[in-house]
């Protein structure tokens, strides 16, 4: 699986987690390569402690989908 690809859907399931709206495609590549709660913060325009909990809905669905 592409990488980008990857990042993209994983952080539209974490919106959806947490009640976000769901960024486009083109939205989530663009903060790519930027440090997770940055970018996050910079995607969803939220603050530190919402941004917080994004990430970690993120990283739950990101390391689920490495499970064999």
């Amino acid at each position: 699986m592409d990488s980008a690809d990857k990042i993209v859907n994983c952080m539209q399931a974490a919106a959806l987690k947490s009640n976000m709206p769901v960024p486009t495609r083109d939205a989530v590549k663009s903060i790519i390569g930027i440090s997770l709660v940055p970018a996050i913060k910079i995607l969803f325009s939220v603050d530190e402690h919402k941004a917080t909990i994004i990430k970690d809905h993120y990283k739950e669905i990101f390391l689920a989908q490495d499970q064999t």
